[in-house]
């Protein structure tokens, strides 16, 4: 298989395959943004669909939220909110989400889910319906409103060959800072609209690695926390090429790298992983392999690339950033 580009992206909304799209600054290089509905359901627990999810509501949703004021979606409780783009996709076409990277920076975890037999964020070939964005922030609250553009939407085609290779990322510890363990009365809320507004040190403590007599360092993972690193390579993408991030490689250490993980056709600057630690406490050195990036050869050039004017593209050329929520003054 292998992903559309922005051009072709555009042409089936055009003819409407893709449908509610309002903006055309929803259109990334090789992605679509997908917005919020008018309305969130807080739910008992995340679930996988088998079919309908709104009947799926009807049996786990305890609380309805309108989202045409600005809404809070709470620490560790869990939502489905109905999108507003919907699809009518030809057999040949299936669909993959993932959450923005700044949305994966503030340590939410944002799937999509539909109206089929699916995996989370996998649309099936030839899907016919709604798609719905299922919420968790896990780290800060989040205030949300309708439009706000948690995920994107990537189309590929199954009759067209897609050419693989992966890297290893290693860490780089020299930058990296640790989200504040707040209560949960007192942990502040992030606006996932605003832009360069939250002091860093309000939300954020910079960790110093430990030095040995060699010059080497490392620095403690607590678990269950968020922290935020880049890869000593940086990752530089022709207008032809994509990379996904592996979320997970138990083989690497018992941690999660990434809540995003997504990198547009034009991308240049380092990786930044979103790294939380399952269990115990972990030592992470300088160098330590830190994830597996997959790039993907795509058929056409996008004819846009990441970090054009004619895009909001937050992170070209970063060498260490945290989400564009946060000022760049400490």
């Amino acid at each position: 298989m292998t992903t559309h580009p922005r051009q072709a992206i555009r042409e089936l909304i055009n003819i409407g395959v893709i449908q509610g799209v309002s903006s055309d600054n929803q259109l990334q290089p090789a992605s679509l943004d997908l917005s919020l509905g008018d309305m969130a359901y807080k739910v008992t627990a995340a679930f996988l669909p088998r079919g309908d999810v709104k009947r799926q509501l009807a049996e786990f949703c305890t609380k309805s939220i309108g989202l045409d004021e600005p809404a809070l979606l709470n620490r560790n409780c869990v939502y489905v909110i109905p999108l507003r783009e919907k699809l009518s996709l030809p057999s040949h076409l299936c669909g993959a989400c993932s959450p923005k990277s700044s949305i994966g920076r503030i340590g939410a975890h944002v799937s999509v889910i539909c109206d089929a037999p699916a995996s989370f964020d996998e649309i099936p070939f030839g899907y016919d319906g709604e798609l719905y964005a299922l919420v968790a922030p896990s780290t800060f609250p989040l205030t949300v409103r309708t439009g706000s553009r948690l995920a994107q939407l990537r189309v590929m085609d199954k009759t067209e060959p897609g050419y693989k290779s992966a890297i290893v990322l290693t860490a780089d510890i020299w930058t990296i800072y640790r989200a504040r363990n707040f209560t949960r009365q007192s942990t502040p809320d992030v606006d996932v609209d605003a832009v360069g507004v939250y002091p860093i040190n309000r939300f954020w403590r910079k960790l110093t690695p430990t030095v040995d007599d060699c010059g080497r360092g490392h620095v403690i993972l607590d678990p269950h926390r968020l922290h935020i690193m880049a890869s000593q390579q940086r990752v530089e993408l022709s207008s032809e090429q994509i990379a996904n991030m592996d979320a997970a490689n138990l083989s690497l250490g018992e941690f999660r790298a990434h809540d995003a993980g997504f990198f547009d056709p034009g991308f240049s600057g380092r990786a930044v992983a979103e790294v939380k630690v399952f269990g115990a406490s972990m030592a992470l050195r300088n160098g330590q392999p830190l994830g597996i990036l997959r790039t993907e050869q795509m058929k056409h050039p996008a004819d846009v690339g990441y970090g054009a004017s004619a895009l909001d593209s937050h992170y070209q050329e970063q060498t260490f950033l945290l989400s564009k929520h946060f000022s760049r003054e400490t």
